[in-house]
């Protein structure tokens, strides 16, 4: 599912946070990573869904992130973060622009 910055007059992201979208200013990895399980776990036992990162909370801006934490963080110590608190396991991918 590709995400597409369409954006207003303003500059404001046109799609709103839904039960299968939603935007984050940066990324955590310690105990935020829970919260974002819990969301991609939500959106998995739905019908899927993104979280996007690097978009203003409020309004929704895309400005970028303010840290490499992302990049910067093994793909695999993810998974195994998703496959030590839920199973069966949630797919993830990690996008960049």
């Amino acid at each position: 599912m590709a995400f597409s910055f369409e954006l207003d007059n303003k500059g404001y992201l046109r799609k709103r946070e839904s039960y299968n979208l939603e935007y984050k200013q940066n990324f955590q990895f310690g105990d935020g990573i829970l919260k974002y399980i819990k969301t991609l776990v939500g959106m998995a036992n739905n019908k899927g869904g993104q979280i996007i990162f690097g978009v203003q909370n409020s309004p929704h801006i895309p400005l970028g992130m303010s840290n490499n934490r992302l990049s910067e963080t093994d793909p695999k110590e993810i998974d195994a973060r998703i496959f030590y608190y839920f199973s069966p396991n949630c797919l993830f991918l990690v996008r960049t622009r």
